[in-house]
């Protein structure tokens, strides 16, 4: 906690700050943030598999070696990297994403439950009852069979 609240940092900002100690005796000559989502798209055909244990297994070894669908990239990385990324990766331009600013946003949902934030959340909005649903389970289903 820092004096006047949090203070967070994310791993992309540190591990930029320390890119030259993680090469030593190599120049850094650029370090920029970028997420892949590679293709998941990948079955397993159980009438087929023996052993679906060893299937799955094969099956998720399979997907970190998958094809990159999905490229997001900081809009702060030069053209050069970003064609060597796409390059290697061999993603095409369309599946390339430019974004300014963190590349996970989703990560921050998690300070949201930190204890302490409870005034920054929102009021609980519990789900209402639809005037037009019986809520009795019989009539609802014989009204949904047509039977009512």
């Amino acid at each position: 906690q820092s004096e006047g609240g949090y203070a967070y940092t994310l791993l992309e900002d540190v591990l930029a700050y320390y890119c030259d100690e993680m090469f030593p005796g190599m120049p850094a000559l650029e370090c920029a943030a970028f997420r892949l989502t590679r293709n998941a798209d990948l079955s397993v055909r159980d009438d087929l598999a023996a052993d679906l244990l060893v299937e799955m297994e094969e099956i998720l070894d399979a997907r970190k070696e998958s094809g990159c669908v999905r490229l997001e990239v900081a809009d702060t990385i030069s053209e050069e990297l970003l064609d060597f990324l796409t390059r290697a990766l061999s993603v095409d331009a369309a599946d390339v994403f430019r974004l300014p600013g963190p590349l996970d946003l989703s990560s921050f949902m998690r300070i949201s439950g930190l204890q302490g934030f409870d005034h920054l959340r929102d009021e609980a909005w519990p789900p209402q009852p639809s005037p037009d649903v019986d809520p009795t389970p019989r009539k609802a289903l014989a009204s949904a069979a047509g039977l009512a």
